[in-house]
């Protein structure tokens, strides 16, 4: 929800979606959203392959919508290490931060990536 404050703060149209289920996907209900925004952010606290942002990108496809999609998901090596949420999700790209930046760097430039 920090993420949403701080979008918002930059002056960008932003919506939160909570998506409960991928199976079966809730995709009328997400065809009310989707088609009203240039960019959607899908962000998992784990890895993206497979999950939540490979949904709506069959869902984008699949119904010729034209909005961007950047998925969020963990990403990187863990090797063994561990720490509190807030180190982990720094570790695997996925911090309020680096999700925040990427999305108006996307918003921008069209070509950005989580630092």
């Amino acid at each position: 929800m920090r993420g949403s404050r701080w979008v918002s703060e930059a002056a960008v149209a932003a919506a939160l979606a909570v998506v409960a289920q991928i199976n079966p996907p809730p995709t009328a209900a997400l065809l009310t959203v989707l088609p009203n925004y240039e960019l959607v952010a899908t962000i998992e606290n784990h890895f993206a392959s497979g999950g939540l942002g490979s949904m709506i990108a069959e869902i984008i496809a699949d119904h010729g919508l034209g909005c961007r999609l950047h998925r969020f998901g963990a990403s990187g090596e863990i090797n063994g290490r561990s720490g509190s949420a807030q180190f982990m999700h720094e570790l695997t790209g996925i911090s309020v931060n680096q999700i925040v930046n990427s999305v108006l760097c996307d918003l921008a430039s069209g070509k950005c990536q989580v630092q």
